[in-house]
């Protein structure tokens, strides 16, 4: 039985799957886990930016180590980049 944090998890990655879904400039089809990762610089910059803990580039490069550890190959990150940040 899940708790209520895991449902709101669960339901919080199901919208951030229908927003990348709904949007027509984005080309991927994702898991609700890899679209909250996706749009954590938009949704989330506080975790994006581990509470301005680090600089931008290393924010950057941790987020895209996670993209590829979730399962994207470099060209996918390079195109999920683009679409964040381009």
């Amino acid at each position: 039985m899940k708790n209520e944090f895991e449902e709101w998890q669960d339901k919080y990655g199901k919208e951030c799957q229908a927003e990348l879904k709904a949007d027509k400039n984005f080309p991927l089809a994702v898991t609700p886990e890899q679209a909250v990762l996706i749009l954590e610089p938009d949704h989330a910059p506080e975790n994006f930016y581990c509470d301005g803990e680090i600089s931008t580039e290393e924010a950057l490069s941790n987020w895209q180590d996670r993209l590829k550890r979730s399962g994207f190959n470099p060209m996918y990150v390079k195109i999920i980049t683009k679409y964040v940040f381009g």
